[in-house]
């Protein structure tokens, strides 16, 4: 009701070619009568999501499709390229599903993150493993051998991933056994380090079905992260999307509709199983992977996560070992350049930082190097003597924010 700033990162979205034509449920709130975007800054309000929140926040959940909220959402799903198939009934009978985490040691400590049908949190637990698995305790990001190293863990995890996650209430995900110390060793065998693999091929951590085929489905940007811990010992990580930015590009009652069908992957050949494929009721992936860390005592010492679409597993397990192995403070584990195998055969290395001055070394190797922007989206609180240091991360709007306690 009273208005927030147009960030400076929304700002760039909507000043693309076309961002007008493509956003025109927003042209009276985010742009101006010559339909460009309101300045960084400007102050925006949206009462009809006020009044979303307002209900939910005063009748519960069930209050999302009261006061038209329904029609709203109805009506915008038949705004769209192509009307939705999407009915009230579906709407009215979707419910949230809770899943316990999957944990994985790595050094000294324990990782906690997202279950399926996420791929996200196996992903980062199997590279995490796989490059300790392949190092000798070293885990320096300036050295060329050993970002091949975590390059290639990536690459492994991604095959994995293709192979053998979807929504886990409808097919058997072997969450155990993906995430087992001893099946990251094998696969840690298999890096040369005179050598990049471009296209590894999954592991067989359980019995395959015959028909079983590889995915291609991977996960768009449009991603939020928000990290919280408090005095009391209490945290919580959040990471959530709308898929692209914008998501389908329809809005209802003041929020945007998510576009994340497009997670699935594409209709499979006569014959084929796709773990991932599309199917009523079913969840697609997503590649959001939220963490939390426990030392030996069991006391949390990292919360955190990431937004940047397919990359986001990557991103977490860079700024983890970088964390825990380097002891390195937030901000600086978050401002280092990013390296990525998500978009395999290609390994990315962000431009305009240090990481990119490997594209020769890693090419060497025979990696096909693309050097890009790697506009991540990670926050992350570290438990440190006395309290918590927080960072957010440099290239979004994120901030770090905390209040100091004083015993007297």
């Amino acid at each position: 009701r009273e208005g927030y700033p147009m960030a400076p990162y929304v700002h760039a979205v909507l000043s693309q070619p076309g961002a007008a034509s493509l956003h025109a449920d927003w042209l009276d709130s985010h742009f101006d009568a010559d339909r460009r975007p309101l300045a960084p800054g400007t102050m925006i309000t949206n009462p009809a999501y006020a009044r979303t929140l307002s209900r939910i926040a005063a009748r519960g959940p069930s209050a999302l499709y009261d006061d038209d909220g329904m029609g709203a959402v109805l009506a915008a799903l038949q705004r769209g390229h192509r009307p939705s198939l999407i009915s009230e009934q579906d709407l009215r009978s979707y419910r949230p599903v809770e899943r316990d985490p999957v944990c994985a040691a790595f050094l000294r400590y324990r990782v906690c993150t997202t279950a399926p049908p996420s791929f996200g949190g196996i992903a980062v637990l199997q590279i995490l493993q796989i490059v300790q698995a392949s190092t000798q305790g070293a885990y320096d990001f300036a050295d060329p051998l050993f970002v091949h190293r975590f390059a290639e863990a990536g690459k492994l995890a991604q095959a994995d991933r293709l192979l053998w996650v979807g929504d886990p209430d409808f097919f058997h995900v072997p969450v155990q056994a993906l995430t087992a110390a001893s099946y990251a060793r094998d696969r840690a065998r298999l890096i040369d380090d005179n050598k990049a693999n471009n296209t590894p091929p999954a592991g067989e951590p359980a019995t395959r079905i015959a028909m079983l085929a590889p995915d291609e489905a991977s996960a768009a940007p449009g991603t939020s992260q928000i990290a919280v811990a408090d005095g009391e010992g209490n945290a919580v990580t959040i990471t959530s999307t709308i898929n692209l930015n914008f998501g389908a590009r329809l809005a209802a009652a003041g929020f945007v509709l998510n576009n994340a069908m497009t997670n699935f992957s594409a209709a499979p050949r006569p014959g084929q199983l796709i773990a991932n494929s599309m199917q009523a009721g079913k969840r697609p992936i997503t590649s959001m992977a939220p963490v939390i860390v426990f030392d030996a005592l069991g006391q949390v010492v990292l919360v955190g996560g990431s937004a940047g679409g397919g990359q986001i597993v990557d991103y977490i397990a860079q700024a983890l070992i970088d964390m825990l192995a380097n002891d390195q403070h937030p901000a600086q584990a978050l401002a280092r350049g990013h390296v990525s195998s998500a978009l395999r055969p290609r390994v990315q290395l962000e431009s305009g930082s240090r990481t990119a001055d490997l594209a020769q070394a890693l090419r060497a190797k025979g990696h096909l190097v693309e050097v890009a922007p790697m506009i991540s989206g990670l926050g992350f609180l570290k438990r440190v003597s006395g309290g918590w240091l927080g960072a957010a991360d440099p290239r979004r709007d994120g901030v770090a924010l905390g209040r100091q306690r004083v015993d007297r």
